[in-house]
């Protein structure tokens, strides 16, 4: 019985064959877009095929918090804060906690032991803001929150922020994003 994901590598292949056999040097700009929008679709359908589950209990032995928050704020609402977090996450589907991983380390599983993480994955607590959506910084796996005032704003910038397409970095002062 053939798969899901080895149907769809056979039919990438075809196209990719196809694409190459008939695009010539002259080929129009909107037909390159047109594939290259196509196959970034059909790669995005592979990876979401298999769904596999985040060790959260991993994730949580893991994870290094960095406390930025300042020194106002008092160490029970540190400990609150990362208690509602790993509830949030522990609630998550199977696809938003990959899209959180995603978003967090540009990777779309857990390796299966902490050696095999590289950099170990940590969160910064930056002070409090609920104007501020969570950013990440997927090169040494941190992923930077502020100090929300309650579990609910929490949530809900937080689910924004892994399902927000694209990236961005800061250059001069601009943000430039890119889908």
């Amino acid at each position: 019985s053939v798969t899901e994901k080895q149907e769809i590598s056979v039919e990438l292949l075809k196209q990719i064959t196809q694409f190459n056999n008939e695009a010539g040097p002259s080929e129009p700009q909107d037909k390159i877009v047109k594939f290259k929008k196509w196959f970034w679709g059909i790669v995005e359908r592979m990876s979401v095929t298999e769904k596999q589950e985040i060790s959260v209990e991993l994730l949580k032995q893991i994870t290094q918090f960095n406390n930025e928050a300042g020194p106002s704020e008092p160490q029970d609402k540190i400990v609150k804060f990362k208690k509602w977090f790993w509830g949030i996450v522990e609630r998550m589907s199977v696809t938003e906690k990959q899209e959180l991983v995603y978003f967090w380390t540009s990777s779309p599983a857990l390796p299966a032991t902490e050696e095999g993480f590289q950099p170990v994955p940590s969160i910064t607590i930056r002070p409090v803001s609920d104007n501020q959506l969570p950013t990440a910084n997927t090169c040494i796996s941190r992923l930077y929150i502020p100090l929300y005032v309650s579990k609910s704003t929490l949530k809900t910038k937080l689910l924004i922020a892994i399902k927000t397409e694209g990236f961005g970095f800061c250059l001069d002062s601009r943000t430039f994003c890119f889908k």
